[in-house]
Order: structure tokens, then C-alpha cells, then sequence
């Protein structure tokens, strides 16, 4: 299974940024309020409306900062108290904006990680390489602030720190807002690669991935009225498939079912349930091992918003092939009659009438002979065809 995954990204930076010039011929930099539309990075109604206003510069600070502004320089410090958790952050460029956004987004500010009310840590001082399947077994969301840094400590007194929240990413590219794109205070949305991602943020200039924080699900859930997270009750396999049972969940439209195999030459298996809680998935790879995740959707406004896959559980199918089919010698323990043995029985039937009319004197061997044709004549092999599982 690989899909977009929806998610936003606020960027900001500490002193003098590194990034001058820095952008590849290939990423698509976003200068522009009205080029920057809010319903590419998701399907929440209620989050594009909020994503809309800060790309228009209502980021929550004193001053107006919208995509294509010049207003976060170096010489001017802002303050921002979280909503929530009444955290005053007070800061310069990338690190005061991305506190900003999200608090705007869900009403916390984030400092240093260590006053966190409805938020949780995804990371907290990993490594220097974001990916793809880093963020999807994460499950990074749209709003997900992170914060890069040259140490384990942050540098959040120097220009070697860089703040972010993440606006979407697929297995090729990653979108984020920032508020020092370019070294001298430009608010811009980037749509770049994870290596140009990784060399120009990360590990092509000795980063690290110092936090990745966003909303605990409940909280996310309820204040973007996304379906909630629900849970895998049990799992049970047998040969080629296995069976998902999950707790259900009321207002939804129905359900998505993953096997992750993170071998490279395996397809993840991914099905659509609608309101039901269970699932039986077909056709699995023998001697593999699978996690299994399940999440919710529901249509609003003629659009599937997904809720965040439940805990993952993992399965490992291991069953022994076999190739040769079972062969059945008794007629009377198998359903299975080939027209061959049927035809050879009539014909068998039939020469014995005929004899008993025309050769009455035959002897009692040679009618023992005919008797014991006809009893080998109802001996054959027979095929228990392998059982077929569909969905």
C-alpha cells in the first residue's frame, strides 16, 4: 500500500539561514497568498479554513505575515502564549512562526517540548534523514511541528536550529510552510524531495531531527471532526489469509484494513470494509510477516477525511505448501464422480445383462470373472481439489 498522506508543515529558522540559493531547479516554491490554496494539503473542512488564513498572514502574530512577505527578519523578536497550555514562547524568524501556526492550528505553542498539554513527542533527538516511511509509521498529521538541530540540546540560541510543520508528503515529495525560506525572512510553502528535503534541512548540513510533535489523537480527532481512532480487538490466521476484528465506531462510513510488509518486493495489502468489525484478507505471502492497522473515514462535504490508523499488530503466516494432491481410492469417501467412471460402470452393467440373456449356461467362473470387472470398474482415483478463499 502507498497513498498520499495528508499532513501540514511550518517552517522557521534561527539567525542568518544557510539556505540561500539552495533550492533545486526541480521544487516548487510557493511566494504567493493566492497561488497557495489550503485544500491541497487536506481534506478537513475545518483545517483548510484555518491552513487559509495563516497562508494569508493570520498566523497569530503581531504582525501580518503572509506567503510572499519579507517580515521575519532577524531584529524582530514576537511572543506567542499557547491557547491550551499557556505556554509564552518569545522568539525570532522560524521558531517564534512555527510556534505560532500551531498554536493557531490547536492551541498550544511548543518551546522546548517540555510543557506539552494535548500534544505528544513523536521523536525526541532521533536522526538526521526523514522519509517516507518514517512519517507513515509515525502517522504524521497535517500541523506535525518539527524542529531540526545541529545537537541533541536544540540550539535555541543560534542559527543552527530550524523549526517546521508539515502540510503533506507522499512517497516522492514533502510540502511545508516556513518563515525563513530563504535567509531574509520569507514566508513561502515548499513541495520538495526527501533528499533535496533532507540535504537542505537535515543531513546535508548535520542536522538532526531534534522533535516531531503533534496533537494526541483524541484531541486532533475531535477538534477537526476527523473519525476517531479505533482498535484492533484480535487477529487470527490460517494458511493464505488472516481475520481483523476491530471495536467499531459510530458516525463513520466505513473502515480501511492494512497489511504493511515492509519486505521491498511485496505489495502491502490494503481493503476497504464499510460498517462492519471484521475483516478477513486474502492471498497473503507464506513465511512473511505482516503488521496490521485499521482506521476510519467518513464523507464530509463530498470528501473522505481519515481518522489516524489504530496501534498496529503484527501476524506472521508461516503454513506448509504442499503440491501434491490428496488421492482418494474409496468412492465412498469423496463427492467427486468423473464421467469416465460413470460410462465405465453402464458399460459394465450392460455387458452383464447380456450375457446372463445369451449365455445362461456360462460357468461360475466365468460369471465370478465379469463380477469381479464390474467391482474394479467402481474403484477410481479421485481429486480433492485445494480450497479457494475469495473475497
Amino acid at each position: 500500500m502507498r497513498k498520499l498522506i495528508t499532513l501540514t508543515l511550518v517552517t522557521a529558522v534561527l539567525g542568518t539561514s544557510v539556505f540561500t540559493n539552495q533550492v533545486s531547479a526541480n521544487d516548487d516554491v510557493i511566494t504567493s497568498a493566492s497561488v497557495a490554496k489550503s485544500y491541497t494539503y487536506t481534506d478537513s473542512s475545518a483545517l483548510q479554513k484555518k491552513i487559509g488564513e495563516i497562508i494569508d498572514g493570520k498566523a497569530g502574530l503581531k504582525s501580518k505575515t503572509p506567503v510572499g512577505c519579507h517580515k521575519l527578519n532577524a531584529s524582530n523578536s514576537f511572543s506567542v502564549t499557547g491557547k491550551d497550555n499557556g505556554q509564552t514562547v518569545r522568539g525570532y524568524q522560524c521558531y517564534i512562526y512555527a510556534n505560532a501556526v500551531y498554536n493557531k492550528l490547536f492551541g498550544e505553542t511548543i518551546g522546548h517540548g517540555t510543557n506539552l498539554k494535548k500534544s505528544k513527542k513523536l521523536i525526541l533527538n532521533g536522526g538526521r534523514t526523514a522519509s517516507y516511511n518514517l512519517f507513515k509509521k509515525l502517522g504524521v498529521r497535517t500541523g506535525a511541528y518539527l524542529r531540526a538541530s545541529v545537537s541533541k540540546s536544540g540550539n535555541y540560541n543560534s542559527d543552527g536550529g530550524h523549526s517546521l510543520i508539515i502540510l503533506s508528503y507522499d512517497e516522492n515529495m514533502i510540502s511545508y510552510i516556513d518563515g525563513n525560506s530563504n535567509g531574509r525572512g520569507l514566508v513561502a510553502v515548499t513541495r520538495e524531495s526527501w533528499k533535496d528535503f533532507n540535504r537542505r534541512q537535515l543531513s546535508g548540513i548535520s542536522r538532526r531531527i531534534h522533535l516531531l510533535v503533534q496533537p494526541k489523537a483524541t484531541y486532533y480527532d475531535k477538534m477537526y471532526n476527523v473519525p476517531k481512532t479505533t482498535k484492533i480487538n484480535k487477529i487470527s490466521s490460517n494458511n493464505q489469509y488472516v481475520t481483523v476484528k476491530w471495536k467499531k465506531i459510530k458516525n463513520i462510513s466505513g473502515y480501511q484494513v492494512v497489511c504493511d510488509n515492509y519486505a521491498p518486493n511485496i505489495q502491502d495489502k490494503l481493503v476497504t470494509v464499510n460498517n462492519a468489525s471484521n475483516k478477513t484478507v486474502i492471498n497473503l505471502n507464506n513465511n512473511s510477516r505482516y503488521n496490521l492497522k485499521v482506521r476510519a473515514f467518513k464523507s464530509v462535504n463530498n470528501k473522505v477525511v481519515y481518522g489516524s490508523w489504530s496501534k498496529a499488530k503484527t501476524v506472521t503466516i508461516n503454513y506448509r505448501e504442499t503440491n501434491n494432491p490428496q488421492i482418494v481410492s474409496d468412492v465412498q469417501e469423496t463427492t467427486v464422480v468423473t464421467d469416465e467412471t460413470c460410462v465405465a460402470q453402464e458399460n459394465a452393467f450392460e455387458s452383464e445383462t447380456a450375457l446372463e440373456a445369451d449365455v445362461q449356461e456360462e460357468t461360475t467362473e466365468l460369471s465370478e470373472k465379469y463380477d469381479k470387472k464390474i467391482v474394479d470398474d467402481e474403484f477410481y482415483d479421485g481429486v480433492i481439489p485445494k480450497r479457494k478463499i475469495e473475497f
